[in-house]
């Protein structure tokens, strides 16, 4: 098995084969979670912030 695999990209990123639909909606998977994971670090950061308040 080769071990090192090639990936091509788009110019707008995507890897070569992936569909425009499947890219999209990747992109909107991690940009929730990304969000998501923002406001976790707020909410601990506020909490930090009233324990030592």
């Amino acid at each position: 098995m080769n071990k090192n695999i090639e990936i091509e990209f788009h110019p707008d990123g995507r890897p070569l084969g992936m569909s425009i639909g499947t890219w999209k909606k990747m992109h909107r998977i991690l940009a929730a979670i990304h969000l998501n994971h923002l406001d976790e670090v707020m909410e601990m950061q506020k909490r930090r912030g009233n324990d030592n308040g």
